[in-house]
């Protein structure tokens, strides 16, 4: 209920910065393309930095929307589930309050049904794998999702200052045993700075400061037929000494990222932006009345992105590249009975996983007066390897991924407009190798096999989407979308539809 009472006032908070009035405007179509300009979408990264929010748009907005999603997977990995489907609320605002000064926030309310997970009983489980809490039970998991964030930027002479906050909490149940309650908080500040050294040339630095928490318990109703619980290792080994009962266990993880940019403020601008983060996760159990420490995840990042766009007349032209290390270290403890008190012997590293990923995208954009038309094809090569040690088990992948996103935007009047946008891609592995462990329980074998596959088996990618806008005076503009997307994997289709009611000022 808190939660609920924080997330509502915040929704009034974020309404409260356009003071809840409809801005009327003789034409609609300019003001939706710019708001949701494909090109600001490519240049995520570089607004990072909250310093460079000064720039994001050049007038003000809110946008409020109720959706609802179904999304079923005939294929897929046991851990994730076959699908889920719910209710979301979002609301988004961007203010300028003048040429120095602008604030903005979001917030956000999800409801979700998540199906037959198994081999599972965490949230958030790529951040914590593979130190995740796993049984042989298939069950729902019920998500419910709060996050907000707000920000702000003030330019002062050459300098731009900014500061931003976010918040995201979970609550995730099973109502069967084994019966699952997990919480997750995760808190986000960051900080930058900008210096404008020469005309329109910056320089910027930035900063962020991360809390992760989660909490989940186990609990059973019946006595009968008791899944048993293994706090897995990886690979489908687990640490023996905690496996088993009712287990509780705390994640609790503690980051920083710090980065800089380079970039040229003007009509066809370009910038340089990278950063690098490090964190530590740690697990810990409650087997008896007090906890211990028993694995170790260290997670650093690097990443770089250069980007250049300019204007050719009506065309707009923008290539951005990016290039992205993430690489995971797990240590894991040891412990003896053998004393009256169980004691620690011993720690070592025995998990680690490297992902390199580079990307390049091209953004093609043809402008008139009623319409916008563009494509933004892309090419992704991924390396990713990943082993443990005591016992060994390993796999690795190369694929590449080849895909291409077009958009249309129509205006039909002052007060209506028509956008469709599609979507395909699709990923070829280049090679796959395994040296997969066979000593375990032929249940697990099975889990390890089907994810194996899984992540070594080509994919095809196809989507669409339709969204209509309507303006009356004096009143917001209101827009139906609907969304459709199908993932082919295995000579099986996975099919995601979604359904978004909202409003925009």
């Amino acid at each position: 209920m808190k939660l609920q009472n924080t997330l509502f006032s915040f929704f009034i908070l974020t309404f409260g910065l356009t003071n809840l009035k409809a801005q009327d405007s003789i034409r609609l179509f300019p003001k939706i393309e710019q708001q949701y300009s494909v090109e600001r979408q490519l240049k995520n990264n570089f607004y990072y930095n909250p310093a460079s929010m000064s720039g994001y748009s050049n007038f003000s907005f809110t946008d409020f929307s109720i959706g609802y999603e179904n999304e079923k997977r005939n294929i897929y990995r046991q851990q994730e589930g076959s699908g889920q489907k719910g209710l979301s609320l979002k609301v988004t605002s961007y203010k300028k309050q003048n040429d120095h000064r602008s604030i903005w926030g979001s917030a956000r309310y999800q409801n979700l049904n998540i199906s037959s997970v198994k081999w599972n009983e965490n949230l958030d489980f790529d951040r914590i794998a593979p130190y995740s809490i796993a049984d042989s039970a298939c069950g729902d998991t019920k998500l419910e999702r709060y996050q907000f964030s707000g920000g702000i930027s003030q330019k002062i002479n050459r300098w731009t200052f900014g500061l931003e906050a976010s918040y995201l909490a979970q609550l995730g149940s099973r109502n069967r045993d084994p019966r699952q309650k997990s919480t997750t908080s995760d808190l986000n500040v960051n900080l930058g700075v900008n210096y404008r050294f020469y005309n329109d040339f910056e320089i910027g630095i930035f900063g962020n400061l991360n809390k992760y928490t989660q909490n989940t318990s186990i609990k059973f109703v019946s006595d009968l037929g008791q899944a048993l619980m293994y706090q897995m290792t990886g690979f489908g080994f687990s640490n023996y000494f905690f496996n088993g009962g009712s287990p509780a266990a705390i994640y609790e993880e503690f980051g920083y990222k710090v980065g800089g940019q380079i970039f040229k403020n003007s009509k066809n601008p370009f910038y340089i932006t990278g950063y690098l983060s490090q964190s530590k996760n740690q697990k810990s159990v409650n087997p008896t009345n007090r906890y211990f420490d028993i694995s170790d995840l260290d997670n650093e990042n690097y990443q770089i992105e250069a980007a250049k766009f300019f204007s050719i007349h009506q065309h707009r032209v923008g290539l951005v590249a990016n290039y992205q290390a993430f690489i995971r270290t797990g240590s894991e403890y040891g412990y003896t009975n053998n004393t009256e008190i169980i004691e620690q012997i011993y720690k070592r590293k025995s998990y680690k996983k490297e992902d390199y990923l580079s990307t390049i995208k091209v953004l093609y954009q043809y402008s008139a007066d009623k319409f916008v038309l563009g494509a933004t094809p892309s090419l992704l090569y991924r390396q990713t390897t990943e082993q443990r040690m005591y016992p060994f088990s390993g796999q690795k992948f190369e694929s590449y991924t080849l895909g291409i996103d077009a958009f249309y935007i129509q205006e039909i009047a002052d007060n209506q407009l028509i956008s469709l946008s599609g979507n395909f891609s699709t990923k070829k592995i280049i090679k796959s190798t395994n040296a997969l462990s066979t000593d375990l329980r032929e249940s697990i074998m099975d889990w390890l096999m089907s994810d194996y596959n899984y992540l070594a088996s080509d994919a095809i990618s196809l989507g669409a989407s339709l969204r209509y806008d309507l303006k009356f005076q004096k009143l917001p503009a209101f827009y139906i979308q609907a969304g459709w997307q199908q993932f082919q994997l295995q000579k099986k289709n996975n099919n995601f539809t979604q359904l978004i009611l909202g409003i925009t000022f």
